[in-house]
């Protein structure tokens, strides 16, 4: 049996510490349809004993992406700018390509060239405002509280509200704020 990886793992110490601080998690998950060309973002903000504080849903059809690390990418952007400087101890994400690019931010390396400049900008902004944040990939896919951020990325990329509301009360009626498209 193959050892399990502990790379994108923190440790309990820091984690004993971030719960000492008050900081908090950040679960986010971006959605890309090609064949609509739809995107949507969703986040879910939880303590770190797990428990949920609030969760956010984000249409992003009005940015124009392409591709799915996009849709990925702008989902950390939109949610680390609602979300109060130097309070997140840790952000979770499926995505191993966006979870390089925001390393990359935190070594001061570059990031891939061909990238939409503003959103470089913006995600280099976003990720320095958070010093204490440890950046991380859920390993399995569809555990944690990936779901629930994936369900609330999917319905907002259509803007399907019925679908964001159905989100919400699986989330357990925690504080919600949905961002449409301008």
């Amino acid at each position: 049996m193959a050892k399990k990886s502990t790379k994108y793992k923190i440790s309990k110490k820091h984690q004993k510490s971030n719960r000492a601080a008050g900081l908090k998690e950040l679960w986010v998950d971006g959605s890309f349809f090609d064949q609509d060309g739809l995107a949507g973002g969703g986040a879910v903000l939880c303590d770190f004993d797990g428990k949920i504080l609030s969760t956010l849903s984000f249409e992003l059809n009005h940015l124009g992406i392409t591709d799915s690390l996009q849709s990925e990418l702008w989902t950390a952007v939109s949610a680390l700018q609602k979300i109060q400087p130097e309070s997140i101890g840790r952000i979770v994400c499926d995505n191993q390509i966006a979870v390089s690019a925001m390393e990359k931010i935190r070594t001061g390396k570059a990031l891939k060239a061909g990238m939409d400049e503003s959103l470089k900008a913006m995600l280099s902004r976003t990720v320095l405002s958070q010093p204490h944040m440890e950046i991380s990939r859920n390993m399995t896919r569809g555990q944690g509280k990936i779901p629930l951020a994936d369900g609330f990325a999917k319905a907002a990329a259509r803007a399907d509200q019925a679908s964001i509301e159905k989100q919400i009360r699986r989330g357990g009626h925690h504080p919600h704020q949905h961002f449409p498209s301008v």
